[in-house]
């Protein structure tokens, strides 16, 4: 009882190459071909991906060092500024402080001739008040 080969056996062995073959061509080629085609459009976006990112960080860096040459022309040009500045204000302290010594001398000068036209003065003032005051003695004396 063992098998033997009969008719039916190579029916079926003749059905299943069959199936297969229409297998084969209606349902492993085409998805076959679909899953080529995804893969090749899945690898290209990646692709696509990596090079994006490297335009990103490429962009980046460039960025960055624009960033930090503006930083420094920034300081740079704040520092250019704050000299110029502080060499405007010595300028103007140094005029003025010209100009105060100036009008401090005039000051002075006038205090000074003022001074001596009062010192001018003095004596025949002097002598004035003290010929007044006499006077007032010699009345307070004289009329007591």
């Amino acid at each position: 009882m063992f098998l033997q080969i009969d008719g039916t056996f190579v029916l079926q062995i003749i059905n299943f190459a069959l199936f297969y073959l229409i297998l084969r061509v209606a349902f492993i080629v085409p998805v076959n071909e679909a899953l080529r085609k995804r893969r090749a459009y899945i690898n290209g976006v990646a692709a696509d991906y990596e090079r994006a990112m490297e335009t990103v960080r490429t962009l980046q860096g460039q960025a960055e060092e624009k960033k930090a040459r503006a930083r420094r022309e920034a300081a740079e040009t704040f520092s250019l500024a704050r000299a110029e500045a502080n060499s405007e204000a010595d300028l103007l302290g140094a005029a003025y402080a010209e100009r105060a010594a100036t009008l401090i001398d005039q000051a002075q000068a006038t205090v000074a001739k003022e001074l001596a036209a009062a010192k001018a003065g003095e004596e025949p003032l002097a002598r004035e008040l003290a010929a007044m005051l006499l006077d007032r003695a010699v009345a307070t004396v004289g009329g007591t």
